[in-house]
This record gives C-alpha cells, structure tokens and sequence, in this order.
C-alpha cells in the first residue's frame, strides 16, 4: 500500500490529517462542419466517437486528480472513490502527462493551499497513475493542433478556456472521453465528456 496523499483542510481544519490511499491494481464528434481532410472528420477518429460511453477510454481532468489527491477539497470524496475504482477496475484508462504536471503545479502552489503537498508525495501520486498496466499515456499526435485551433475558433476561446481547447482537442483526438467537473467543456463540439461518476 502507498499513502498518496496527505493535507490539511484549507481553511477549517488546519491541523487536521488524512491517510487515504490508492490500492496499486495487479495482475461522432458532434455537429462540427464538414470538411473531408479535417482530422475530426476522419474516419478513424468518427470510429472511435462511435464507441460507446461504457468501452470508450476515460481521460481525466487536471481538478478531478487534484480534488482526489487532495483530501481538503470540496469534491474530494467523490473523485477519490471514482479515481480509486478506475485504478483496480479492468478498464484501460488515459493519463496525461501535461494533466500531471498541472496537478503537481496546483497542490504544490502555496498560494492554492494553506500547507501544500510535499513534491514527494505528489510525484509519488502520479507514478501510482502511471504505473497501472492498464494505463494508456496519451499525447499529442499530428492532428491535435488542427483540432486545437478549430475549437478556439467554434468556442470562440480566449484566456482560461483555451488551455481548455488544448485539453478537448486531446481527448478528441484519442477518441477518450474526458472526465472533468467543468461545465465549460460542454462549449466544445464533438467532446465527450462526463462527470467522475
């Protein structure tokens, strides 16, 4: 067993401490417009948008990892028991590695929490993430660019909600579903999204 994450509540309960831990696991895109050589008109990725919710690969957000890491987060019990249940479940799942880099850049940030998370403890955290067999690492291809400026464009993106589009054209492109607690990525055409349910 590896203690994955311990904090103190924000504001309420500066002292207090907790010790959960993740158990290592063993053993269509929407009504976007139509232009045959745009990389979401592909065939191969309208294949995967095809799939269905339940055999699609799940790919999750920079705040549903931080609000399971950290235990003095509003959703934190929500997110724990889903990230928990993807990491022994069967399913393949997607990790990002630029996701990760975001959560260790959040709970680490002494300006974010009162007591931030040790470097150790968030590094750690994201190996355990990584570490899974049914982990799939999930980067940028030769069409998240195209996809990326085309949902700038529709969602007319500025500030905050283009790393957003960064994020929606990922998920795209890997034809995953993403799983994040934003309501915002439902201004993206053709993503999939849901919440960590």
């Amino acid at each position: 067993m590896m203690t994955c994450c311990s904090g103190p509540n924000r504001r309420r309960r500066k002292d207090a401490r907790c010790e959960p831990s993740l158990r290592k696991a063993y053993g269509n895109l929407g009504r976007l417009p139509r232009n045959p050589t745009a990389p979401w008109n592909r065939p191969e990725l309208q294949q995967r948008s095809r799939r269905n919710h339940a055999d699609a690969v799940i790919l999750p957000d920079v705040y549903v990892l931080v609000q399971a890491f950290r235990a003095d987060t509003a959703a934190h019990a929500l997110c724990r028991r889903w990230l928990t249940e993807v990491i022994n479940g069967p399913g393949r799942y997607g990790m990002s590695t630029q996701v990760l880099s975001g959560v260790i850049r959040i709970t680490t940030r002494p300006k974010v929490f009162i007591q931030p998370s040790a470097l150790s403890e968030v590094l750690r955290f994201c190996a355990i993430l990584l570490d899974q067999p049914h982990c799939v690492v999930v980067h940028p291809g030769a069409s998240h660019w195209e996809i990326f400026a085309h949902l700038c464009t529709v969602a007319d993106a500025r500030g905050n909600l283009v790393s957003d589009a960064w994020f929606a054209a990922l998920a795209m492109e890997w034809g995953c579903d993403w799983v994040t607690l934003d309501r915002d990525y439902a201004r993206f055409p053709g993503l999939r999204w849901r919440l960590p349910e």
